[in-house]
């Protein structure tokens, strides 16, 4: 009996993501699970923070946004990011990116600093508009759109710091307006989140 209910729950959740599909309604969010799995070799957040800990000697701290913001007051914003490329400037394997953009959902938005996405993109010969920041949406209307809500390196505004998380909406207000307005109007998918 329970069994079957849990089925008719699995098989009724599909059903709403391939109609959301068919309908243009289906975003789909993409975390680091889905980099970690393409590329082992990438840190965890927690293996991130422990790494800045240990240029912080002495700091006792917890919070992985306050370590982050603290490397940054001691190191400078520019230390910090280039100390977070290093971990990211190999290339993965873009199979699982890929199979996703194959799906054609009407979005994909990901917190992933990474390139994958990007590469992903080059390698299926496919058109997406890859947005990292506010002037990039203005003037696109239902083209396909990868939304790398947390910014990315290329552009040098990677969301880390605790100040970046408090000043989110003044730094990207449109992006989170569009992100806002997915989760009220698309069916929503998230893959690679814990």
């Amino acid at each position: 009996m329970e069994k079957d209910i849990k089925k008719t729950i699995y098989n009724s959740h599909i059903k709403a993501i391939k109609d959301a599909l068919d309908e243009g309604r289906l975003a789909i969010f993409i975390g680091s699970g889905v980099s970690r799995s393409e590329n082992p070799e990438y840190p965890l957040w927690a293996d991130i923070c422990s790494d800045l800990l240990e240029d912080l000697c002495g700091l006792n701290e917890s919070d992985s946004l306050k370590i982050a913001q603290r490397y940054e007051l001691e190191f400078t914003r520019e230390k910090l990011l280039h100390k977070l490329r290093g971990y990211f400037n190999k290339n993965g394997k873009t199979s699982l990116f890929e199979k996703i953009l194959k799906l054609h959902p009407h979005c994909v938005v990901t917190t992933n600093w990474d390139n994958l996405l990007n590469q992903a993109v080059e390698n299926t010969a496919s058109y997406w508009n890859v947005i990292a920041n506010d002037a990039e949406l203005v003037g696109l209307h239902n083209e396909q759109k990868i939304i790398k809500m947390h910014g990315d390196f290329e552009h040098n505004n990677v969301v880390f710091t605790e100040n970046d998380y408090l000043n989110y909406s003044n730094n990207f207000p449109l992006i989170e307006a569009f992100v806002k307005s997915l989760l009220a109007t698309h069916v929503v998918l998230f893959i690679g989140y814990s």
